[in-house]
């Protein structure tokens, strides 16, 4: 039940983050973005992703919701790109822009492990890249995020280690820091 809730918290929290920036009171400026790429084998999505606990108990991507015939330029998009050897491509658009571009692999329970992000500015800046490695005999996840200025130079990089399995304080949606 805590699972489901948290991925209810964090489903919410991605559309509050991305939801104020995909509305336009412009429509000139609606009417003249250009359209999203189709790319040959992504299927685009208008509703957001659905999490799921995976086999170690931790929220992932295991669905989306919204699928269309071809990709819009209103709103929020998503573009996912599934290969034959289950790796993946991952792609979301506000209004047209790409901001997010992301790839890995799909697991055996068919959830979605990242090992590479890259966030960008409506203007096309990128922002941040974070580099994912899974270390499968300690059950680690390892990432790497080197965020940029707008020149491209790194200005800030961060190491992280997570284990595969959450602690029972990352599980406790009741839990606060005083």
């Amino acid at each position: 039940m805590k699972s489901s809730v948290t991925g209810a918290f964090v489903a919410a929290l991605f559309v509050a983050l991305l939801l104020p920036g995909c509305f336009s009171d412009d429509p000139v400026e609606m009417e003249t973005q250009p359209a999203v790429e189709k790319r040959e084998g992504m299927i685009y999505y208008v509703g957001g992703p659905t999490f799921l606990p995976d086999r170690y108990g931790r929220l992932r991507i295991a669905r989306f919701n919204g699928p269309v015939l071809d990709p819009v330029n209103r709103g929020l998009m998503v573009g996912v790109e599934r290969r034959d050897d289950d790796s993946f491509e991952y792609r979301t658009w506000i209004d047209g822009k790409m901001v997010a571009r992301s790839s890995g692999f799909f697991d055996e329970g068919g959830f979605m492990w990242f090992t590479e992000r890259e966030r960008f500015s409506p203007e096309g800046i990128r922002l941040n890249k974070q580099v994912l490695t899974y270390d499968d005999e300690l059950q680690v996840m390892h990432s790497h995020a080197d965020h940029f200025d707008e020149e491209g130079a790194v200005i800030n990089t961060l190491d992280v280690d997570t284990p595969y399995t959450p602690e029972p304080d990352d599980l406790d949606d009741d839990s606060s820091e005083e």
